[in-house]
């Protein structure tokens, strides 16, 4: 429906795989391929931030990266690579106690991004880009995405939403129905994802290399969650660890539970200290036509309630 079927006959699929040599597409398909294209816009990735199995990370996304970039090349033509603003991590290892930004000029300060992952991926993933433009000449836009949220038109949200950090955490504060008050004024980056779609078309043509496509007003979990689930009740932290075990003990089953304990336990080690911030690419968002209506509190209300259980 949609967009989708306005552009029907402007998409042709071919089937690969990103993680295989010349993405899984035969040879003479690949070169007729790679001769047809006028760019290359790389969002394939796994997106799991919980996730254990290193080797599966890597493979999708810094091997499938590194097709992204040989194709790229092979047609002599951009690349526009899919980031993370996560990539910032939490604190700076040397200093876990100094407050800084994270501006889209920046890129590794020191932060501890080899303690996650999917960070850790995204981060090899970008280094291997800038990599390719120096040695190579690969001509690269790095889009840093926030926390993705469903459509502001509709709140549709992705169709493996279990695999979703913030989809398992909304869901488990409410079937909680309880925040704890540690977590009340920290601000929580929500980006619509059509907005991002936008943001990201309209960028193709900005000076810079790498741009944060993100939310520039983030709203407090306190105030988020409040007006989401009426009736929450904001607990110490004594009092939610309490209720957190209980709901472990009834349902051991259940991924959020635990989850939600290790992001916790995180927290409570390391105050979030690097704070991403997108002031120049909304100075270029501004340049092309792109505002913000799409990130006002009602539409992301409705982009966090679509994914409510």
């Amino acid at each position: 429906a949609g967009w989708t079927a306005r552009a029907r006959g402007r998409i042709e699929a071919v089937s690969g795989d990103i993680t295989l040599p010349r993405m899984g597409i035969g040879q003479s398909e690949y070169e007729e391929l790679a001769e047809r294209i006028d760019a290359v816009y790389h969002c394939a990735a796994d997106v799991r931030h919980y996730a254990s199995d290193e080797n599966s990370f890597m493979n999708s996304n810094l091997l499938g990266t590194q097709e992204a970039v040989a194709l790229a090349l092979k047609g002599n033509v951009p690349l526009h690579h899919m980031s993370s603003v996560s990539i910032s991590g939490e604190f700076l290892v040397k200093d876990p106690q100094k407050q800084t930004e994270f501006a889209e000029q920046d890129f590794y300060i020191g932060q501890n991004y080899a303690d996650n992952i999917y960070v850790k991926s995204k981060m090899l993933a970008e280094a291997l880009v800038y990599e390719n433009m120096e040695k190579k000449g690969l001509k690269a836009k790095v889009y840093r995405l926030g926390r993705l949220v469903g459509r502001s038109a509709d709140g549709v949200f992705q169709k493996n939403p279990e695999s979703n950090l913030y989809y398992l955490f909304v869901n488990t504060i409410a079937s909680l129905n309880a925040l704890p008050k540690e977590l009340a004024d920290l601000t929580m980056d929500l980006t619509p994802v059509d907005f991002a779609a936008k943001a990201v078309v309209a960028l193709r043509g900005c000076e810079m290399t790498a741009l944060h496509i993100m939310n520039p007003a983030p709203s407090p979990m306190g105030k988020l969650f409040a007006r989401l689930l009426p009736g929450l009740e904001m607990l110490d932290a004594q009092e939610f660890q309490q209720r957190l075990e209980e709901a472990v003990n009834r349902d051991k089953e259940n991924r959020g539970y635990p989850l939600l304990n290790n992001l916790l336990n995180n927290y409570r080690r390391h105050f979030v200290r690097i704070f991403p911030v997108c002031l120049q690419t909304r100075e270029c968002l501004k340049r092309v036509g792109v505002g913000t209506e799409n990130l006002t509190e009602e539409t992301l209300m409705k982009g966090t309630a679509a994914i409510l259980e």
